[in-house]
C-alpha cells in the first residue's frame, strides 16, 4: 500500500478533482530523449538512481537517505537464511551489485564522469527495488541491456543543471515525517529549496490527472508531517514534475491551486479517509518494517527455487521459533506448499500462544479480505 494505491480510491479521487482543479498545461516541446526499448519501468527506476547521483554532484551538500536498493539487500539477506543454496548465490550477487554501486557512485562524486560504469550500476540497483516494493525477484538481475544504457545516456545528457542547482536546500528522496505512515509509506523524488519535485520518465509532454493527485498528494502529506530533513519552517511554495524525455520541469505555484481556508477541512478528511483505507496498517508495517521479518522471509521464498522437503521443515522450525521468541503485536508468518499452492498462517508474539488457521484457498485465489477475518 501507498501513496499511489490510496489516490487509485473512487472516493479519493472524487474528492480530489472536486477540491483540486486540474490547472491549463500549455507546454510544447519536442521530445529530446525519445525511449529506444521497452523497458520502460525499469529505465524509470534506474533514472530515478542516476538523478539521484547526478544531484549530489551537482549540490555536494546534497541531504541523502538508505537507497531502496539497500533495503532489499537486507531484506533478501534475512530471506536468504531460510532458503537452500541457490538463493546464497543469487544473495552474493546482489551484494555485489550493491557493493561495486557505491564503489562507482563514490567515484562519480569525485570525478564528475557520466561514463557507462555509472549507467549500469542505476540499472542494477533499479533490478534490486522490486525485492522490497513488491516482494518479487527479478529474474534478470545482473543483465543488462545496451540499448537501456544508451536510453539512460540519452536522459542524463538533457538534464539542465541550472535547474537543479540548489541555492540552500536540495533533499534527495524525502519523506514526510509520520505523515507517510499514513498511506502506508510515501517519498517524493526531490526538495529543491522551495519546490517539491516528481520525476516521470515518460513520452507523453502531458499533465495527467494522477500526476497532478500525486504531487498535490505530496503537498498534503508535508502539511500534516512536514519532510524530512527540512527545518520546521520551511515552507513549500512550489509543485513540479521534470519530465525527463523533454529535459522539461514544470512547476505549478502552491496559491494558484491550493485554497488555504479549505484547505484545513480537507486535511482533516484526507487523515480520516487513510485511516479508513490503511486500517490493515499494521500488516503493511510487517512487511516494511515493524514486525519480525519472519513475513518477508515467507513471501519472498515463494519466488525462490524449489525446496527440499527437510529444508522446508527447517524452515518451518526456525521461523516458527522466530516467530514465538521475537514476533511483536500483530506478527505472522505464512508457509505455502508448493505442489497444491495451498498454505497455512500462523499468528503470535513473544506474549501470546501462536494461533494456527488454515484457510480453505491457495495464496493465488486469496483476497486481502481473506485475512481480516
Amino acid at each position: 500500500m501507498s501513496l499511489t494505491s490510496f489516490l487509485a480510491n473512487k472516493d479519493v479521487k472524487e474528492r480530489f478533482l472536486q477540491e483540486f482543479p486540474k490547472p491549463k498545461f500549455d507546454l510544447e516541446k519536442e521530445i529530446l530523449a525519445p525511449p529506444l526499448i521497452n523497458h520502460w519501468g525499469l529505465v524509470g527506476t534506474a533514472f530515478d538512481y542516476l538523478m539521484r547521483f547526478y544531484l549530489k554532484r551537482l549540490n555536494p551538500k546534497a541531504t541523502e537517505k538508505e537507497w531502496v536498493a539497500e533495503i532489499a539487500a537486507k531484506i533478501f539477506n534475512i530471506a536468504s537464511k531460510y532458503t537452500c543454496d541457490g538463493d546464497k548465490k543469487l544473495l552474493e550477487k546482489i551484494q555485489n551489485i550493491l557493493s561495486n554501486a557505491k564503489t562507482i557512485y563514490l567515484q562519480y562524486l569525485k570525478s564528475g564522469e557520466m561514463n557507462d560504469e555509472v549507467i549500469k550500476s542505476a540499472i542494477l540497483l533499479a533490478q534490486l527495488d522490486p525485492i522490497y516494493r513488491a516482494g518479487v525477484i527479478d529474474k534478470n538481475i545482473g543483465a543488462i541491456d545496451e540499448g537501456d544504457v544508451k536510453d539512460l545516456k540519452n536522459l542524463i545528457s538533457v538534464v539542465d543543471p541550472n535547474v537543479f542547482k540548489a541555492k540552500e536546500l536540495c533533499v534527495l528522496n524525502p519523506t514526510f515525517g509520520e505523515a507517510s505512515m499514513l498511506v502506508g509509506g510515501a517519498d517524493v523524488d526531490l526538495l529543491i529549496d522551495n519546490t517539491l519535485i516528481e520525476i516521470k520518465t515518460t513520452k507523453y509532454l502531458k499533465l495527467e490527472r494522477d500526476y497532478f493527485n500525486q504531487i498535490i498528494g505530496y503537498y498534503i502529506l508535508y502539511r500534516i508531517g512536514g519532510i524530512y530533513a527540512a527545518p520546521p519552517e520551511h515552507k513549500i511554495e512550489k509543485l513540479g514534475i521534470y519530465y525527463s524525455r523533454y529535459g522539461v520541469l514544470y512547476t505549478i505555484a502552491i496559491n494558484d491551486i491550493i485554497n488555504e481556508t479549505k484547505l484545513l477541512s480537507f486535511i482533516d478528511w484526507f487523515k480520516k479517509k487513510a485511516a479508513i483505507e490503511f486500517k490493515d496498517i499494521k500488516s503493511s508495517e510487517l512487511i516494511a518494517q515493524k514486525t519480525t521479518k519472519i513475513l518477508r522471509q515467507g513471501l519472498l521464498s515463494r519466488s525462490f527455487s524449489p525446496m527440499k522437503k527437510e529444508e522446508r521443515i527447517n524452515l518451518y522450525k526456525q521461523a516458527l521459533t522466530e516467530l514465538i521468541q521475537k514476533g511483536g503485536d500483530g506478527s505472522f508468518v505464512i508457509f505455502e506448499e508448493p505442489a497444491t499452492k495451498k498454505f497455512v498462517q500462523f499468528a503470535g508474539s513473544k506474549e501470546e500462544n501462536p494461533l494456527c488457521d488454515i484457510p480453505p484457498k491457495n495464496l493465488q485465489q486469496t483476497k486481502k479480505s481473506d485475512f481480516e477475518s
